[in-house]
């Protein structure tokens, strides 16, 4: 898989790493702040024969209840991308696999679960699922 990173890009980081292609191959879907990022995602990934499947995790549960709700979804067979608050205030992405977080896209290394102190701004967990469609 790709160890190419780039910076303040999180998602489109992890999609690549997902997907095992370079970061410059797939969009920046939030680039300016973009509202419409995750549509932009869903399209770009239909048009290669993948869907995103968007999971919405309630703020009470814990980073371990999280992976652990990732890793019964996936069934222990495929990565994840998991979205949430960092300690530094900021909305963030990394690739989880099985009951752990493999890729933090801003350091290029295995993130530790002080990565994040909750949910997203927006009150929620976000876990996403890159599958391949029928």
């Amino acid at each position: 898989m790709t160890k190419q990173l780039l910076s303040d890009d999180c998602f489109r980081t992890c999609i690549a790493f997902i997907l095992q292609v370079e970061p410059a191959l797939v969009p920046h879907f939030y680039e300016n702040n973009n509202d419409d990022g995750q549509a932009l995602a869903e399209v770009w990934l239909k048009d290669r024969g993948y869907a995103l499947l968007k999971l919405s995790l309630p703020a009470a549960y814990t980073l371990e209840k999280v992976l652990e709700t990732a890793n019964h979804i996936t069934s222990e067979t495929f990565p994840y991308i998991v979205s949430g608050q960092t300690l530094r205030g900021t909305d963030h992405a990394v690739v989880g696999f099985k009951k752990q977080l493999i890729l933090d896209p801003y350091t290029g290394y295995e993130p530790t679960a002080e990565l994040f102190k909750g949910p997203c701004s927006n009150g929620i967990w976000g876990l996403e699922i890159i599958v391949r469609k029928l």
